[in-house]
């Protein structure tokens, strides 16, 4: 039962197989009464562990009426500790639950209240699954991935204040997204599918999960993409495509995107060697 979960700790094991060991009330050993004595069984100020509440036996086998009765003791203060906070930590959960009751988490990762208006530009402020959080691990991987947070979330608070300055959304785009993209860093990028020239015709319509090798100046970057391991030398961040749109079609943009961020989640990527997973 223990091993798999269903019910009890490993202290619960151990008392039914080895001993139930030093019983404490309000966090001491048993108090002694008037008459220096723990109970009339007990000599006045009797050395023995026993006398202070120490029990030596187990249930498997038997435990002494004394023993017994210490072990009640210390049990009925465990019982009226979980009546009282139970019914003040369901008060505050119903709190809680009344006054949160509005808020979501939008697709944008952002939470809202019930007229749309943002409360938190990322969920808990570090957008972690708390679910998730405490499967964290010291390894490589996952502190990796926490400085890649950090960095996404001062870029956030760069782009604030620059769009409080000005209404392009693409110019400031321009200036937050290098601070982004740093050396071993995950991102999206596209591949070419013949020459060397980053141009139209050349692109391959998908984008690829690949690292960052070599920074030119926050221009150009080296790239490795993950799933075969072929490199790609000095690819800008994005190109202006010729001849964008037509009479039918409008575009609001004829700049193409070669290298987005991409933050991969420690959980359910893992690229450690140690681990060995190179895949994503």
């Amino acid at each position: 039962m223990v091993t798999t979960l269903a019910e009890g700790l490993t202290v619960n094991q151990s008392q039914v197989s080895c001993a139930l060991r030093q019983q404490a009330l309000e966090g001491r050993r048993i108090p002694r009464m008037s008459s220096g004595g723990t109970m009339p069984s007990f000599a006045p100020y009797d050395p023995n562990p026993r006398a202070d509440g120490f029990i030596a036996n187990r249930f498997l086998t038997w435990v002494r009426p004394q023993e017994y009765y210490f072990h009640c003791m210390t049990g009925r203060e465990g019982l009226v500790d979980t009546v009282v906070k139970t019914s003040r930590s369901d008060y505050l959960q119903h709190c809680l639950v009344k006054h949160l009751e509005e808020l979501k988490v939008g697709y944008d990762h952002t939470v809202r209240d019930g007229g749309d208006v943002v409360v938190q530009l990322l969920y808990g402020e570090d957008d972690i699954h708390p679910t998730k959080a405490a499967q964290f691990d010291g390894s490589s991987t996952t502190l990796q991935y926490m400085a890649r947070n950090h960095v996404i979330l001062h870029s956030l608070d760069l782009l604030l204040i620059l769009l409080k300055q000005t209404t392009n959304i693409s110019s400031c785009l321009k200036m937050v997204l290098p601070n982004c993209l740093k050396t071993v860093s995950f991102v999206y990028g596209m591949k070419l599918k013949f020459g060397g020239e980053w141009r139209r015709g050349a692109l391959c319509r998908e984008r690829h999960s690949a690292n960052i090798t070599k920074d030119y100046s926050r221009e150009l970057f080296d790239i490795k993409y993950m799933e075969n391991g072929t490199k790609a030398s000095e690819a800008p961040l994005e190109i202006e495509l010729n001849y964008a749109g037509g009479r039918n079609i409008l575009v609001a943009s004829s700049n193409c995107t070669l290298i987005s961020q991409d933050a991969i989640d420690p959980i359910l990527s893992d690229i450690s060697k140690e681990r060995g997973n190179n895949e994503i």
